[in-house]
């Protein structure tokens, strides 16, 4: 029909219903040229509309939304005004993000800042670039769109962007820093609902700092809170332990260790007995700790870090009882079967040579 009547008004919808079986067969080059031709050749039609969003699906199924953003705006399609023109290139990037695809969304948002220097969207664009830089681990570039957003305090992306930029301040271990933004979050009365957050984060920094009663402050500050979660509860038995461990005083941090254990099945619960049974190894205690041992690599499998650290300390508990060739399996077992990229395997061989030169 499209060869035969090239002038007829149903040509658009034969090409559409061609490019929509392009598509649906993975077909996506061919199908981005037929509705390119829709698009470019019937521009004022319904159908070039829908020619237009199948073919924002493809490119940003492909990744490549600065492509789509300078072929949108440049079209003729439905006389789009600059400020619709605006909202299109921002709304390919925002799709992007929605998604999860964060490196494309960074590029997205680049396209758009270069076609708009004066963009409606630039708040909620900064916001998508900063979080997404964030989340592709280029931290300056994060900082630098989502501080941007926090020097304007009537934004309502204020606090997620606070709350984003202590997430990233955390991850960086700059805890000063950290402790600046969480501040805003625990004081500010508009943000309740993330207060919980907030001083359960600034215990944790006060902890990594040293500074004790900041630390204990906040323990009390957390099982004081009516809408303190179990999980943080739990982290506030912990960070409890961890100090009071640090204080040498090994009765109170057992306590708050257990009770850490008993409130959470997380990585805090996994952890809080792993210390357990870490504190029972140093007091001699090693049949103790080999059952605490067991506890965790039984019913916190899903966690599978401190399910190492527990077999670590099955070895060392083993090689203290005498049993070299249970520790040695034990280690040798890890070895070859974790795969993260942490302290893991270098702890066990290090520990395996050193049985090994016995």
């Amino acid at each position: 029909m499209v060869e035969k009547y090239p002038r007829s008004s149903y040509v658009p919808r034969a090409l559409m219903t061609i490019g929509l079986v392009q598509y649906n067969n993975d077909e996506l080059e061919a199908a981005k040229a037929t509705f390119q031709t829709v698009v470019e050749k019937y521009a004022r039609t319904a159908e070039a509309e829908q020619a237009l969003r199948f073919m924002e699906n493809i490119y940003l199924d492909q990744g490549d939304a600065s492509s789509y953003i300078r072929y949108a705006i440049g079209t003729n399609v439905s006389n789009l005004s600059p400020a619709e023109q605006d909202d299109r290139a921002f709304q390919a990037a925002h799709s992007l993000f929605a998604r999860g695809q964060f490196g494309p969304a960074v590029e997205a948002v680049n396209a758009y800042f270069d076609k708009f220097p004066k963009p409606k969207q630039e708040k909620f664009a900064r916001y998508i670039r900063g979080v997404s830089s964030y989340r592709t681990g280029h931290a300056d570039e994060a900082l630098h769109d989502l501080n941007i957003i926090l020097n304007d305090w009537t934004s309502k992306y204020t606090e997620s962007t606070l709350l984003t930029v202590a997430a990233l301040y955390l991850d960086l271990k700059e805890y000063n820093e950290a402790i600046v933004h969480l501040k805003k979050l625990e004081l500010n009365a508009e943000y309740k609902k993330n207060y919980g957050y907030a001083v359960t984060n600034l215990m944790i920094c006060y902890f990594e700092l040293g500074d004790k009663d900041q630390m204990f402050k906040y323990v009390q500050l957390i099982k004081d809170y009516d809408g303190a979660t179990e999980e943080e509860i739990a982290k506030a038995h912990l960070y409890s332990g961890r100090f009071l461990l640090k204080d040498k005083n090994t009765a109170a941090a057992m306590k708050e260790l257990n009770l850490a254990a008993l409130k959470s099945q997380s990585a805090v619960g996994a952890e809080a007995r792993y210390r357990v049974g870490q504190l029972q190894y140093e007091n001699k205690e090693y049949d103790k700790a080999l059952e605490t041992a067991f506890d965790v690599i039984n019913n916190r499998e899903t966690q599978e870090y401190w399910v190492a650290k527990s077999f670590l300390l099955l070895a060392d508990a083993y090689a203290r009882k005498g049993n070299v060739f249970q520790a040695k399996s034990t280690l040798k077992s890890v070895i070859d079967n974790y795969e993260k990229n942490d302290d893991i395997v270098p702890s066990a061989k290090e520990r395996l040579q050193k049985l090994n030169s016995k």
